[in-house]
């Protein structure tokens, strides 16, 4: 448990390294391991940096990243995702979301009308009881997404 403990305290130290670096970005833990690494992070600057901005923060990250693992032990893998990086994201997630919709807008036409959020909330409802509370909806949500 001290192991997890100490992983932890590391992790959160790279968080903080990078959080003082650039206080404008968005750094998560992944919560994704693969063989060898212990950690893998994600950063998110803003969609106003340029790319010359983020391969600098990634090279002064991957020198921080080279020292803890030499002192630790752990190798953190951190990625730095470039505003067209996050974009594309987004809009792969998007895609995937409407076309998930789309069959429930072609069957249920005047529904559309409702907008995403009502949309949303009656495609949940198939998998929720009708008298389903907003946060039930929240936590439903959540489960799916990380599933």
């Amino acid at each position: 448990m001290e192991c997890k403990a100490h992983l932890r305290s590391v992790i959160y130290q790279m968080m903080d390294y990078i959080s003082d670096l650039a206080p404008e970005v968005r750094v998560e833990d992944e919560n994704v391991r693969y063989e060898s690494e212990h950690a893998n992070l994600a950063v998110y600057p803003p969609l106003s940096w340029t790319e010359d901005q983020c391969d600098e923060l990634q090279t002064r990250i991957g020198e921080r990243i080279t020292d803890l693992n030499i002192e630790t032990g752990y190798l953190i893998l951190v990625g730095v995702y470039s505003p067209v990086e996050q974009v594309a994201e987004m809009q792969r997630e998007l895609a995937v979301t409407q076309k998930k919709l789309n069959p429930w807008k072609l069957a249920y036409p005047k529904q559309s009308q409702w907008g995403f959020y009502g949309l949303y909330r009656q495609a949940v409802n198939w998998f929720l009881p009708d008298n389903s509370t907003d946060e039930q909806l929240i936590n439903f949500t959540q489960t799916v997404y990380k599933g």
